[in-house]
């Protein structure tokens, strides 16, 4: 009973797909300056951001806000300990934490490695152990998995990078050091400014530009893992769907990862600014397009989410402008599973040797899992019809792939 009742549950997970179809964009109050760099985190249906800065590096901002979604409403609250610009911010248990990122002016003394927890009940600050690593460092990236936080790269006042993942636990105050992240260049793993979220009990790390030794360039990877706290592992996961890119965005809402916006430079650095929208489900290890965000291609964006709203304002095409507007991204509460007769027929079903399509819908690959998950077959869906031919007795997932997204059913194979 217990195998039965954890395969429908798996089965039921399967069944949940993403279509931007079912998702809904609406700008929102201006923030109160256009910033990049700046901390963002979400506490009891409200969103808190500060720092960052407006004169690209020079100017790092100490200033705190409160926004609240029900007003749709900005308010300043009590500045933050120090000035902070491209830093990290996170929540665990009802506590917001700011840390690591640079103050105004260059070198090391200015490079952070600090960090801070906010309570929101009290708008008061206290300090918590500084992250351990050589230097203080901008452009980390943080990932929140049973309630631990995990801090990856990050550049110091020299612009070396670095590779080291940090675990930090706030119930015990203490940072530790975990499995470095696996993709080299050069024979170097230093990364910056990669995307990353967390879902269940897994952490995300997607594209980001990896850094080789010092004047020896750099790439910016399409290459994305999954990291196991419990085992301390990096495991290889599906190349991001769209250009490889840096500095930009992240969020999971429903157990799916929405990752956009960000930046690339050519080999004679000329830079690429994105504003699409890309959504991974680690159930299949697939990405599907999400659209497109609906303000200007942008990188350092601030972003959070609550419930099943993620928000994402702010960030700058580097010195040439500074961004203030925000946005409201709503994707349906429960994520479509597209069982509606009117967007695809899978006939017959149960069936014996390959299955039709028929609907509005044009797909171009398909994917078949039994019911504990595992991949049976794979292929290219031609003139609308899939071989099934010599596939087992019994009941499978198949996901069908294409231009408008994924789409999954339960099918019944027999004799």
């Amino acid at each position: 009973m217990m195998n039965f009742t954890k395969h429908v549950l798996l089965l039921a997970v399967l069944l949940i797909t993403y279509s931007a179809k079912g998702q809904s964009w609406a700008q929102k109050t201006d923030m109160t300056e256009g910033r990049e760099g700046a901390v963002c985190f979400s506490l009891n249906g409200k969103v808190y951001w500060g720092g960052g800065t407006a004169t690209y590096q020079a100017d790092a901002k100490a200033d705190f806000y409160e926004y609240d979604p029900a007003t749709d409403q900005w308010k300043q609250l009590g500045n933050m300990p120090e000035e902070r610009l491209y830093g990290i911010a996170f929540t665990i248990n009802g506590k917001g934490y700011v840390g690591l990122g640079k103050q105004s002016g260059g070198g090391f003394s200015n490079y952070l490695q600090t960090l801070y927890e906010y309570d929101p009940g009290t708008d008061k600050w206290s300090q918590k152990a500084s992250m351990p690593a050589p230097y203080g460092l901008v452009s980390c990236a943080v990932f929140v998995v049973n309630n631990k936080a995990y801090v990856l790269g990050g550049t110091n006042a020299n612009s070396a990078s670095y590779g080291t993942l940090y675990e930090y636990d706030p119930g015990s105050d203490q940072w530790a050091t975990k499995a470095p992240y696996p993709l080299t260049i050069q024979g170097n793993n230093w990364i910056r400014q990669p995307m990353t979220f967390g879902i269940g009990n897994k952490g995300y790390v997607i594209a980001g530009e990896i850094r080789a030794a010092a004047g020896l360039g750099s790439q910016f990877t399409k290459k994305c893992f999954e990291y196991d706290p419990t085992s301390d592992t990096w495991t290889p996961i599906a190349d991001y769907m769209g250009d490889g890119r840096a500095a930009g965005n992240a969020f999971s809402i429903n157990g799916m990862g929405f990752c956009g916006l960000g930046y690339q430079k050519d080999p004679s650095f000329n830079t690429t600014y994105y504003k699409d929208v890309y959504v991974y489900n680690p159930n299949t290890d697939q990405w599907v397009s999400g659209g497109d965000f609906p303000g200007d291609a942008r990188v350092l964006a601030s972003s959070t989410v609550i419930g099943n709203k993620g928000y994402v304002g702010g960030g700058s095409r580097h010195q040439t402008g500074y961004y203030k507007d925000w946005h409201e991204l709503t994707i349906p509460t429960a994520i479509s599973n597209h069982t509606k007769d009117d967007a695809i027929t899978l006939y017959p079903n149960p069936a014996k040797d390959a299955v039709h399509l028929d609907g509005d819908v044009q797909f171009s690959d398909y994917r078949l899992y039994n019911i504990t998950g595992k991949l049976i077959k794979e292929g290219m869906i031609k003139s609308n019809l899939i071989s099934i031919d010599g596939i087992a007795t019994g009941s499978y997932i198949i996901k069908l792939t294409g231009d408008e997204g994924s789409y999954s059913r339960l099918l019944q194979i027999q004799e």
